[in-house]
């Protein structure tokens, strides 16, 4: 499992969702909008041209992006799933 830790989730908190799963990889998660309104238009005019919503582009995270790839090139998975409650 691959989440984002936002400020104030604890330490608690991430030892019981580990203790839940065989695999947890934790990356950090800005707490505020990247880049404020300009980082909204760029955001938008990113939308207009290539489709990708500007809510999935806020908490975008090219960490997770060399994660993801590495696990996929070396076959660790059967299958992929997301899933988004913040937004």
């Amino acid at each position: 499992m691959i989440a984002q830790r936002s400020s104030d989730v604890t330490d608690a908190e991430v030892e019981a969702l580990r203790s839940c799963v065989r695999e947890l990889a934790i990356f950090p998660l800005s707490d505020s909008p990247a880049g404020g309104v300009s980082g909204k238009v760029r955001r938008f005019g990113t939308f207009l041209l290539g489709g990708t919503p500007p809510n999935v582009l806020h908490s975008y995270s090219p960490a997770i992006q060399n994660w993801v790839d590495e696990s996929v090139a070396a076959g660790k998975f059967d299958a992929i799933t997301c899933e988004r409650s913040r937004e």
